[in-house]
Order: C-alpha cells, then structure tokens, then sequence
C-alpha cells in the first residue's frame, strides 16, 4: 500500500537531507522519547556534518530529520549552521504546546538531535521532473543509502525545486517519509519561499524556536499525515486526507471561490490540532486516533486537557493506509485548495526510474 499526500506552493514543505562526508554514530535501531528540539551546538557555532544514521539513543518509533540535497544543488550547511535545529525545535514545541503536554519522539545522540545529511545522485532538475512522484524518488534514494527503518519517520528538509507543491509525505513499504521541498517553485503558485502565515509573516525558515512560520507548519502537517492523520472516519473528513472544518486547523484545506485571499475564512492559519477536537485527536469515538500513536509522548491517558480546543496527531506508522493519492495546494494567496488526482494503488516501486 502507497498513501501520499502532497501540499501546494503555499501549505507543505519537504525536509531533505544531503550527504556527504560522515559524522560518528554507527547505523542502529530506533529511539525513543526525547525533548523535542534539543539543541546540536552552543549559539552561533557549526556542528560536524553526519552522513549516516548513528545508533540510536533509545529504542522505539521515532522521527529522523535529514538535510538532502540534489547532485547540483547548492549546499546551505543548514545542518551545521543550527537553521534546521531551530526549525524542528520550533514546531515539535508547538505541537507540545497545541496537544496539551504530547510530544514527537526524535531521534537524537548524545542528547541532541541528531539531524544526517544526503545527497541524491541525480539533479535537481531530474527529481523535478518525477512532478508528484518526486517524494517517492528521494525515499527511494535514502532508502538505498541506508535511511530505511520501518520504526522512524524521515522528516527530510529538501534543498531542490518541485514544479507542483511546496511539501509531500509518503507511506510505502512500511517506510515513511514527510517533506518540504526548500526551493519549490510551482508553476502555477509563488514560489514557496515566499510563503507566510499570519501567525509569522517572515518568509523562510523561522530563527525562533518559539515561532513557528510557513515551514515549520508545513513539516508538522506532513509529519501528522504519517502518524495517521486524517482518518477518512472523521466527521470533517476531505479528500486528501485532510478536515474541512476551519482553516487553523493544521490539517485543514479549504475552497472558497470569488472569496478575497487574506479573508481568515480561507487563509491556512494553523493554531490548534483537530479542531473542536472530533475528528483525528482525542475524539473518543471509534475511530483512529493519533494521540495514541507510538511517536508521540507521554501515553494519551497521561496528558493533561488543553486549555483550549487543540489536538495532537496518533495513529501508529502501521495502521491501514488509504491507496488513494491525493494532492493539496495552497495557492500564492494563499487560499489552500485541494483535488484526489489518483485513484488506483502506487507501485511501491514508483520513482524509482
């Protein structure tokens, strides 16, 4: 079974690592439950870049973030100049923050995260051209070089243009991948570095790890897709896997034709997860529920209620994956609009070529 979801020139993004030369840790199995955002280094200073998956700190389900590259493309050394480690700490702190206590397990060593980088072997014109596959082309990739654990989700900072969307995820062969395309420049949208949300007018990665901006929500949502979100028994369900109930939700998707851009009725404003929480966290029906996902902690059972109507994301890395594909673009307005362009399962091979 294949589920994809992609996101527009102004919703998702894509993390991807490049390689390189290596780090220390020696490839191992999974980890578990850490501060979200540990810091890689003091202020200010570079870390060493690591081009393999050191051995894990702890056991278990966990999110692996990676800086990847195309064979062209310019590197940012966002990996050692402390741009990714701000990002990442920025938005696993709101998701804390918006699920009333939960947090993603990430996959750290020696008490930081522990952020590996990669680079394809092909250009980036080449992964361009794969259009909605290209995220199938870079798990492909990362897969063969060693990324491929069926315990961790690959949040991969992506250094490389796609023609279509800003950020994609994919579920295949057990493996998941979540990411944002850093160069995207849609053919129909603005590109992607323009971006902003209202909470965050700065385009870019954000440089505080209390305020999350346009990226930052964009690998959340993607991250929150491999966790299981949005179930299609959800009340608010949308094609795509997304709700349609309010635009800051940070799963929602919204069309409203002939309505002004800016309007809050249609402007993707994340603030809360699953909003009026009834359709993907802490619902109480039968229904998946990501709250209790493995990559989140503590257990759902432990948490305190949040003050106000916010979720976190469940269901386990294994749970039932729809074959449809679904594609979800946020306009350069950004109205977020969104459009099922799949119907019959994905070759788990696809991207390949």
């Amino acid at each position: 079974m294949v589920r994809r979801s992609t996101v527009g020139a102004s919703h998702f993004l894509l993390l991807v690592l490049g390689c390189s030369a290596c780090g220390g840790k020696t490839p191992s199995s999974p980890t578990s439950p850490t501060q979200p955002g540990a810091p890689s280094a003091p202020p200010n200073q570079n870390v060493a870049r690591v081009t393999m998956d050191r051995a894990d700190e702890v056991a278990g389900p966990q999110v692996k973030v990676m800086y990847v590259l195309p064979s062209d493309g310019p590197d940012r050394q966002l990996d050692q100049n402390r741009a990714l480690a701000t990002s990442v700490e920025s938005w696993t702190r709101w998701v804390e923050r918006a699920s009333g206590g939960q947090r993603l397990r990430l996959d750290t060593y020696q008490g930081a995260l522990d952020i590996a980088f990669y680079r394809l072997p092909r250009t980036d014109a080449d992964v361009s051209s794969f259009g909605i596959a290209a995220i199938d082309e870079i798990q492909a990739s990362i897969s063969a070089a060693g990324y491929n654990s069926p315990s961790k989700i690959y949040a991969v900072y992506y250094g490389g243009n796609n023609m279509l969307h800003c950020g994609q995820s994919l579920r295949s062969g057990g493996q998941a991948i979540a990411g944002a395309f850093l160069e995207a420049r849609p053919a129909a949208f603005a590109p992607c570095l323009q971006q902003t949300v209202p909470t965050n007018r700065t385009p870019g990665l954000t440089t505080s790890p209390d305020t999350p901006g346009y990226w930052e929500f964009v690998m959340a949502h993607e991250v929150f897709h491999m966790l299981g979100a949005v179930p299609s028994c959800a009340p608010h369900f949308s094609s795509g896997t997304h709700v349609n109930d309010s635009p800051t939700d940070l799963m929602g998707v919204f069309t409203r034709p002939g309505v002004a851009p800016d309007d809050p009725a249609v402007r993707w404003n994340p603030s809360v997860i699953d909003f009026n929480r009834d359709d993907y966290y802490r619902h109480g029906r039968a229904c998946p529920d990501v709250a209790q996902s493995a990559f989140l902690t503590p257990a759902m059972a432990s948490i305190a209620e949040p003050s106000t109507a916010v979720a976190a994301i469940s269901p386990a890395l294994t749970s039932p994956a729809s074959a449809d594909e679904s594609v979800c673009v946020m306009a350069p307005s950004p109205t977020l609009v969104h459009a099922a362009i799949r119907q019959a399962p994905l070759s788990s091979k696809q991207g390949t070529h």
